[in-house]
C-alpha cells in the first residue's frame, strides 16, 4: 500500500481510516422476493420481520440495493456498506452487535 505524506513527513491515513465506522446494524438480511425490477428485501431482528424496498430506512440507514445474496445500505453520513444473506437468521439485539455485517 502506498501512503501519501504530509509536509513534515507525517503519513496521511487511508480514506477509510478517516471515516467513522457505519452505525451498528442490528437486522439480519434473510432474503428477498417480488419482481426482479422492484424486489423486496426481508430483514429479521429478534421476533420482528421487516419487508423493505429500495429507499426504506432500517436501523437509521437507507436501503440502496437489493441482491439475492446481499443488500447495500448507506448511513446518514453517506458511508456505504453491505450486509450478506444469513441463513439460518442470526439473533441480533442492541447488546450483541452485528458480527457478520460486511462494511466497505
Amino acid at each position: 500500500m502506498v501512503s501519501a505524506m504530509l509536509a513534515g513527513g507525517a503519513a496521511v491515513p487511508p480514506a477509510d481510516a478517516r471515516q467513522p465506522p457505519p452505525p451498528p446494524f442490528y437486522h439480519c438480511y434473510i432474503g428477498s422476493f417480488g419482481p426482479r425490477d422492484n424486489p423486496i428485501a426481508v430483514f429479521k431482528r429478534d421476533d420482528e420481520i421487516v419487508n423493505a424496498r429500495v429507499g426504506a430506512i432500517i436501523d437509521g440507514c437507507t436501503l440502496r440495493q437489493i441482491h439475492v445474496e446481499w443488500v447495500a445500505l448507506v448511513t446518514p453520513a453517506g458511508r456505504d456498506f453491505s450486509v450478506s444473506l444469513e441463513w439460518p437468521p442470526c439473533p441480533r439485539t442492541p447488546t450483541s452487535p452485528a458480527a457478520t455485517a460486511h462494511r466497505t
